[in-house]
């Protein structure tokens, strides 16, 4: 069994909105053995819709439809299924009671709008929605199964793991066990980690691939077989191999961040940690607090923007900015040094940069940065000459920290 997934939004087609639904119902998909062949988005547009999912049902066994399930007047995915497959739409009464339930919870007024969203197609099957109004579906039409879910993501997760996944886990028996698992790396570009386990990228099965952003290459490895063991043995015999080649590259596998590898090790070794961040303006002690249970170690975060907040916060000296100039290694190594000193952590982690547009020259080009890492073995500066606009700069500078962090922790 293949599926297609057709996200329905005007706002996802003029990018003013990303589609999340998509990634997430693929990785669950996968999970459960169905492997998506297509992605299709399509504006607010009755015609379009229609086509889209003919062309879907006519070259996947499901098709998973996101997206046009509201009250208002260009929500018209309902409208459109229902006039592929010939049936008119009938409201479910089971929708229609979730809806005045929650309209009236909400102390508001039950509106003929808002009743549009119980109605579905003769014969379909209900979806209930268990955290909103819209009321998915699920019908047969030629050979594909069309199964219809809200937009919203919050809505469409709950509708998919509580109506739809079991329903597929049931009817899909006979399917192969299909297995991914993803080995996440830092400080080598695509092109290296390419060049040392490229040789595995054309091979079947287990299939190898990458994908980069910002300075970190994921390499994911996809696996099919009779049973769930069979598969866990290709895996496993892949994983070893790329694990070998890749060595210190490799920071975490499966779904786990940078930052939330450096957390980890941070609590293991009961460790502290002080941020101060010039250019990255505060990205790195961001990323760090997202992780649960971080307040244990990571003491504080200070954005010394200024020659003036360095030299006050973190005791740099005027003299050595005045001598080599902010950014230098010799002030992201007082920076580093200063953010410990004060705050009493054991580890300081200091950047500071050029990130642009303006502000390069010809001896400090845009992009330089100078990374610190202090402890009581010692302070390391790195230099480092980042590309991309400003914000990828930044972005590139915060991981490039992490990954030294890392690199010292572990």
């Amino acid at each position: 069994m293949k599926a297609e997934i057709i996200a329905i939004g005007s706002e996802l087609v003029r990018g003013q909105t990303i589609d999340t639904n998509s990634a997430w119902l693929s990785r669950r998909l996968l999970e459960a053995g169905v492997p998506v062949a297509y992605h299709t988005a399509i504006g607010d547009d009755r015609k379009a819709i229609k086509e889209a999912a003919k062309l879907a049902a006519s070259r996947v066994h499901l098709v998973i439809v996101t997206g046009g399930l509201g009250p208002t007047k260009d929500d018209l995915t309902r409208e459109a299924l229902a006039e592929l497959c010939r049936r008119p739409l009938v409201e479910n009464k089971a929708a229609r009671r979730d809806i005045e339930t929650i309209i009236k919870r909400r102390h508001g007024q039950v509106l003929p709008s808002h009743l549009r969203q119980a109605l579905i197609p003769r014969s379909a099957r209900h979806l209930k929605n268990p955290v909103g109004s819209a009321a998915g579906f699920r019908l047969r039409w030629g050979r594909a199964t069309i199964v219809v879910l809200p937009g919203v993501p919050r809505e469409m997760r709950g509708m998919f793991e509580e109506g739809v996944l079991p329903w597929i886990k049931k009817s899909a028996t006979s399917r192969a066990a299909i297995l991914t698992k993803t080995i996440r790396t830092v400080g080598v570009p695509e092109s290296g980690v390419d060049q040392r386990i490229g040789h595995l990228m054309g091979r079947s099965n287990p299939d190898v691939g990458t994908g980069a952003r910002d300075g970190m290459v994921d390499v994911r490895i996809t696996a099919r077989g009779k049973s769930a063991s069979e598969t866990r043995r290709l895996i496993g015999k892949t994983e070893a191999e790329i694990k070998r080649l890749l060595g210190d590259a490799i920071y975490a596998t499966g779904e786990d961040t940078l930052e939330g590898a450096c957390a980890r090790l941070l609590l293991e070794k009961k460790k502290t940690l002080a941020v101060a961040e010039s250019a990255t303006g505060g990205l790195i002690s961001t990323r760090l607090i997202s992780c649960p249970g971080i307040s244990k170690s990571f003491l504080e975060g200070i954005v010394a923007y200024s020659n003036a907040a360095k030299v006050r916060h973190l005791g740099v000296s005027r003299n050595l900015i005045r001598r080599y100039g902010a950014v230098s290694a010799e002030v992201a190594g007082a920076m580093a040094a200063g953010a410990r000193k004060s705050s009493g952590a054991d580890i300081g982690l200091a950047t500071t940069g050029i990130a642009g547009p303006t502000g390069g020259t010809k001896s400090k080009p845009l992009g330089l940065f100078f990374i610190a890492i202090s402890s009581k073995d010692g302070t390391e500066v790195n230099e480092y000459h980042f590309r991309g606009n400003r914000e990828q700069i930044r972005s590139r500078a915060a991981i490039t920290a992490l990954n030294l962090l890392w690199l010292r922790l572990k």
